[in-house]
């Protein structure tokens, strides 16, 4: 027996996405663009930017906000009626699927929709010709990746979650020598917190450089 693969009302988050979000330069037009989701083109917005900047998490904000179903680059089961998120949009094999999808958005049968996707619907792989026309059609927001203060609050949340209070040492050091994405903050903390309780030692700046290297 084939199992069903089930649309979900949001992403199966451990919390709720609004109360972990950190706000800041990076993802400002995204958050911005929530406020305005009925006014967006077409009814279809895209979220863009490389792996790991906190797109998913942007839209499962939206979708808890909405109440929209959760689509992860899968169309089987799409709900007929929106609002829905279709996150990893660039990732959905199905071109078929995907064009009567996005055509049910701009006839207004579906809507509104938010996709997520490591770069703009024009240039997705689309091999039939009125599915790159309508993909063109759709707008995107750039999510960008922290910049070093916003990454410092990123990590220093992360920790706070964990209820470990977070040197300034080590968040510089963490900042300096991880990936600067929430992704990657959120297993450097991941990992450390693991280390801590493995070695039965602080979170520290010195369990930090045991873990990920010394500089220099």
């Amino acid at each position: 027996m084939t199992a069903e693969r089930l649309a979900l009302p949001f992403p199966p988050l451990d919390r709720d996405p609004r109360a972990t979000l950190v706000e800041g330069p990076a993802n400002a037009a995204a958050r911005a663009a929530f406020a305005h989701w009925r006014d967006w083109l077409g009814g279809a917005l895209a979220f863009v930017g490389p792996a790991g900047v906190g797109k998913s998490h942007l839209a499962a904000v939206w979708a808890a906000d909405v109440g929209a179903v959760w689509l992860d680059a899968d169309l089987a089961g799409a709900p007929t009626s929106g609002p829905v998120v279709l996150d990893r949009a660039d990732e959905v094999e199905d071109a078929r699927a995907l064009f009567s999808f996005v055509e049910g958005v701009r006839t207004g049968a579906l809507g509104p929709v938010l996709m997520t996707a490591r770069s703009r619907p024009g240039l997705w792989r689309a091999d039939l010709p009125d599915l790159r026309s309508r993909l063109r059609a759709i707008a995107a927001v750039e999510v960008d990746r922290p910049g070093e203060e916003e990454s410092r609050r990123i990590l220093q949340k992360l920790f706070g979650d964990r209820g470990i209070e977070a040197s300034d040492g080590l968040l510089e050091y963490l900042v300096r020598r991880i990936e600067r994405t929430p992704a990657a903050a959120a297993a450097a903390v991941e990992r450390l917190d693991a280390e801590a309780l493995r070695r039965g030692r602080s979170v520290n700046r010195a369990l930090a450089q045991d873990t990920f290297g010394v500089d220099g």
